[in-house]
């Protein structure tokens, strides 16, 4: 069998730097539910962090990304288990805004990077159809800690099921984060005030728009390369 020049250059620019960051996201929003509490906020900022690492690749911004969050990722390990008493009660009356800007600042990152890579190449291969995917759940973890973060600001700002524990609420932003970006809208959380539900509709609006046009875009342009190719072959 011939290989034609186009497989060879697929599958120099298959990396694994897309694959391993969609193994990371969806790790996260799979085993989240199944782990306990503790685990999950023991495990999810070191691996924000490594996903930023992965998405900005070599570049010095992510070398010192990864420095900076990692510090911030042993130190709050460092207040929540060995702290004085009186520490980790300041801590932890903090640790939710601190935690959840730094991990919003880290996801924000990995989308712009992301993008800013699939939006500049000249050609479109399997390795960027896997990134516009990794973008989209990028894009529901931001959301989910922009939700968790207005509620923690101004609690109320979303009306839960009766029998959501309160435990369960950082899982349920994820869940809501998710189906408002696809516009599914089960109708089960709900956002109460002005700001929440500004928000919950810029979600909706920008997933939307990803999808028609950035995703479109790049899928029409590897459609496009792939014919050519095939034609360039006969």
């Amino acid at each position: 069998m011939k290989w034609r020049e186009d497989d060879k250059t697929i599958g120099e620019h298959l990396n694994l730097k897309h694959m391993a960051l969609m193994c990371l996201l969806l790790g996260l929003l799979f085993f989240r539910p199944l782990l306990p509490s503790k685990v999950v906020e023991a495990v999810f900022l070191p691996t924000i962090i490594l996903s930023a690492w992965l998405a900005g690749g070599k570049s010095r911004l992510s070398f010192i990304l990864l420095i900076l969050f990692g510090l911030l990722a042993a130190g709050v390990l460092f207040f929540d288990i060995w702290a004085h008493q009186e520490f980790r009660n300041f801590f932890r009356t903090s640790k939710g805004f601190v935690v959840g800007i730094a991990i919003l600042m880290l996801l924000v990152y990995c989308g712009v990077v992301i993008l800013h890579s699939l939006l500049t190449v000249e050609r479109v291969f399997i390795n960027e159809i896997i990134g516009t995917f990794n973008i989209y759940l990028v894009m529901g973890f931001t959301w989910a800690y922009i939700y968790g973060l207005v509620e923690l600001s101004s609690p109320g700002s979303f009306q839960f099921p009766e029998s959501g524990a309160i435990e369960s609420v950082g899982m349920r932003f994820f869940y809501f984060s998710f189906i408002t970006l696809t516009t599914v809208g089960f109708g089960d959380t709900v956002p109460i005030r002005p700001t929440a539900e500004m928000l919950v509709i810029l979600e909706a609006i920008i997933g939307q728009f990803y999808v028609a046009v950035v995703v479109a875009y790049l899928v029409s342009m590897y459609i496009t390369h792939k014919l050519i190719a095939d034609g360039n072959s006969e």
